[in-house]
């Protein structure tokens, strides 16, 4: 489950849950959404896929999310106990942001 710890394509969003992006090229040098959309099926893992674009090298790079929602992190640390540490600390980090604006860890 090294997915949970691939840098700055997966983050928290105390809106989205844990999100996991990946370029529509991905599959050259890392695993594609279809790969982990496998192992994340698999696992029974509910998941949502959304299309979006992030700025990978100062270069807006279009690709796909898979996101799985706050109420089924119990999913993934029924796997992964280890990730409940991730998710305390965003949810401290949530509470202490501010109501307005984006909140992502």
């Amino acid at each position: 489950m090294g997915l949970f710890r691939a840098g700055s394509h997966v983050w928290l969003d105390d809106q989205r849950g844990l999100c996991i992006w990946r370029s529509r090229d991905a599959s050259e040098y890392m695993q594609d959404t279809s790969e982990l959309s496998k192992h994340l099926d698999a696992l029974e893992i509910p998941y949502t896929v959304a299309i979006e674009t992030q700025m990978v090298r100062k270069s807006s790079t279009s690709g796909l999310t898979l996101q799985v929602a706050r109420q089924n992190f119990g999913a993934i640390t029924r796997f992964v106990p280890s990730f409940q540490k991730s998710i305390d600390a965003a949810e401290e980090a949530w509470a202490q942001a501010a109501p307005t604006g984006e909140r992502s860890v």
